[in-house]
């Protein structure tokens, strides 16, 4: 007797992988987009003005590149029924090795990526091994290398900044792609995403006999929001900066994985019931380790990115990162009890962040008052995961 396909056996996961939502208006991605105007318009009234003017937004984007890298990974994580307590002190090790060889040993660009690298793939296969082979709770591996990694960053950095890091390097983080590029490129992908989500999507729902609906509007539009507000800050300003570039590379390639790739699907399964995905022939252990073993390459994306913007590394790179990216996860509609996520709500989420961060600085908040609102923001958010969790159990 043939043995059922995890797809047969999880339907609920394939639902939940498309945000969980049951019906054609998604109001969680529209609700965020609704949250990210209205803190625009607060800041816009509090600065003046200053806070929507093209350049001002092109730095909010580039300030939220770290978040929204960390945040990217955080997503696959959480999805599975994971969480990565480390993915702070991970980053600013990473970022750390990555200063310290170019400004200590004067290593070039591509020797210094390839060790970075290696060295964020130690860290993640050294956290996959705990968690997926021995079977320790994420959690208690993650919080050890939060406390592991952080604490190797101030043995290797003594308290002392580390820098500066390769001019061209530093100088990346500076460069735009120019207004007329900008507008181009997101015109182009504003056209891909219009035919493969309104018209793919849609044909796929129907040969599957199922009420479209307003469904692949709500899969669009928040990208081709975010689209016209990168369009937007070209025009005003200079073109879209080049590490949004990077994080929009980032999004696409785990946009496919996640929605269009066998190891993608298997991880919302997993995420969604673990036991169930045994029984039906999942290998939970190997694709759990490979999960980790990619959060290593996010490390180093995101270490390199860190140190490349500050031009060094401070004795405490990435302070509360991973807090920051839990959050802007769960605003983003990712459960934390596994089987819900979505990159465009994971980017929606890190803007919303960052436009907070931005504003309250813009608008002469104290740091301390800062540390208040992002607790309060987070403990908010996890409240509306339970809720809208409670919810989807009684539906």
């Amino acid at each position: 007797m043939s043995r059922p396909s995890v797809a047969a056996a999880k339907p609920s996961a394939t639902q939940k992988h498309d945000d969980g939502a049951r019906t054609p208006f998604n109001w969680n991605v529209y609700g965020l987009i609704f949250g990210v105007a209205a803190v625009w318009l607060a800041f816009a009234i509090l600065t003046g003005g200053l806070f929507l003017t093209g350049r001002n937004i092109s730095l909010l984007l580039v300030q939220s590149v770290i978040l929204a890298i960390a945040a990217l990974g955080m997503m696959l994580v959480m999805v599975a029924g994971h969480i990565d307590l480390s993915v702070g002190s991970a980053v600013g090790l990473t970022a750390t090795v990555a200063a310290g060889l170019q400004s200590q040993l004067d290593l070039g660009i591509p020797a210094m990526i390839a060790v970075v690298v290696m060295v964020g793939l130690v860290l993640g296969a050294w956290q996959g091994f705990w968690v997926a082979v021995v079977g320790v709770p994420a959690f208690i591996v993650t919080l050890g290398g939060m406390l592991t990694f952080r604490g190797i960053t101030y043995v290797i950095t003594e308290g002392q900044t580390l820098g500066p890091v390769d001019d061209a390097l530093h100088a990346f983080t500076l460069m735009t792609i120019g207004r007329v590029p900008s507008v181009i490129l997101c015109v182009l992908v504003a056209a891909g995403i219009i035919w493969s989500v309104l018209v793919q999507s849609r044909n796929a729902r129907r040969r599957a006999g199922m009420d479209d609906g307003g469904r692949f509007v709500s899969d669009s539009v928040p990208v081709l929001l975010l689209l016209a507000l990168l369009a937007w800050a070209a025009i005003a300003y200079q073109g879209i900066p080049m590490p949004a570039v990077v994080v929009a590379v980032l999004a696409v390639v785990l946009g496919l994985i996640a929605r269009h790739t066998f190891y993608g699907r298997r991880l919302y399964a997993i995420g969604d019931n673990p036991e169930s995905a045994r029984r039906v022939g999942v290998n939970v252990k190997a694709y759990v380790f490979f999960l980790f073993l990619g959060m290593g390459v996010i490390y180093s994306l995101d270490g390199i990115m860190l140190a490349a913007r500050l031009n060094g590394a401070p004795p405490d790179p990435a302070l509360f990162l991973e807090l920051n990216a839990i959050t802007a996860v769960i605003i983003g509609g990712t459960s934390l009890f596994g089987g819900i996520g979505t990159v465009r709500g994971t980017l929606l989420g890190a803007i919303l962040l960052g436009s907070l961060a931005n504003g309250m600085q813009l608008a002469g908040v104290s740091t301390y008052l800062q540390f208040v609102v992002q607790g309060l923001v987070l403990v908010g958010a996890v409240a509306l995961d339970t809720v809208l969790k409670k919810r989807r159990v009684r539906g």
